[in-house]
């Protein structure tokens, strides 16, 4: 059951998470936040809801749901929808991240370095199995884990007054909002 855990826990925080969002947040506060805390309510709220409607209807996957209830055209349209939404979404970001590192440290082409990895990638998930994707999964949460815990102790080894002196420096750049969760709706 942990490594599930760990597994949702990694597969829903990325690079875009650790750069984009701390970049997005670092600019305007951490209002940013707002949508993930939802979004983790959300998940939990929709599998109380869905598992029982999942399990009476004996199926394991949306797609496969929706062929049940509608028909197999409904559910190959959800797959290709899916799956193309997912690389332009969730696969570009991190790949680009991924071609750029192996650019600058080992001067690798950025599209060699990306083919690279994909290769790497579906040769693991391929050979090793759902098992070998599920403990990567564990070792990336570890490594993002780390990563969130080593950037909060420098930033606060940087304010050694700690949060009041960071809420300081923050109300006089302008920033008096920066800790406000819920925002204005036209902020």
């Amino acid at each position: 059951w942990w490594t599930i855990g760990f597994s949702l826990y990694a597969s829903n925080i990325g690079t875009e998470h650790l750069v984009g969002q701390a970049g997005a947040a670092a600019g305007t506060g951490l209002g940013v936040a707002s949508y993930e805390i939802a979004a983790g309510t959300f998940v939990v709220l929709l599998g109380f809801l869905y598992y029982p409607v999942y399990r009476a209807a004996n199926v394991s996957t949306v797609p496969e749901y929706f062929e049940k209830r509608f028909n197999p055209l409904c559910r190959y349209l959800l797959v290709v929808y899916s799956l193309v939404s997912w690389v332009m979404v969730r696969v570009a970001a991190p790949l680009f991240g991924a071609s750029v590192i192996f650019d600058v440290i080992l001067k690798m082409d950025m599209w060699v370095s990306s083919v690279v990895v994909v290769v790497v990638t579906v040769a693991y998930g391929i050979f090793g199995g759902l098992a070998a994707v599920m403990y990567t999964d564990v070792l990336q949460a570890g490594i993002f884990t780390t990563a969130g815990l080593v950037g909060m102790f420098v930033v606060y080894r940087v304010f050694p007054g700690g949060l009041s002196e960071l809420q300081g420096t923050l109300a006089s750049a302008g920033q008096t909002e920066f800790f406000d969760i819920l925002r204005p709706w036209d902020d």
